[in-house]
């Protein structure tokens, strides 16, 4: 069983829940953040998919515990955290091919990024 990482504050790592209200029935909502740190040079992230009509989702503190934490922004830019909900049309999306590329898949969709801070 993996034990959480304390937060900065000693106490254990919180589970993160995304909430959302509305949406296409016929589209699936993508929840997808992470974070680096290049003085480090540690990054992660996690990419989640969700039904509209679920209204939320949870990532738990297993998954978030692989995201490298952050410091607040300095002129330096050396540790930037992201947090990304967007929607998509549900269902088997066009497949193109590339060199290098195991497998592609074209989609198109309506996201917005925020900055946050990973503690």
């Amino acid at each position: 069983m993996d034990q959480p990482r304390p937060d900065r504050h000693g106490g254990p790592l919180r589970p993160l829940t995304v909430n959302w209200t509305g949406g296409d029935p016929s589209q699936v909502v993508i929840i997808a953040g992470g974070a680096e740190d290049a003085k480090t040079k540690n990054a992660d992230g996690f990419f989640c998919l969700a039904p509209v009509s679920a209204g939320q989702f949870t990532i738990s503190p297993s998954i978030l515990a692989d995201v490298p934490p952050t410091r607040p922004l300095t002129g330096e830019n050396d540790a930037m955290g992201g947090l990304t909900v967007g929607v998509w049309p549900a269902g088997t999306p066009p497949q193109f091919t590339a060199k290098g590329l195991d497998t592609g898949y074209l989609m198109t969709g309506s996201l917005v990024v925020k900055t946050v801070q990973f503690k």
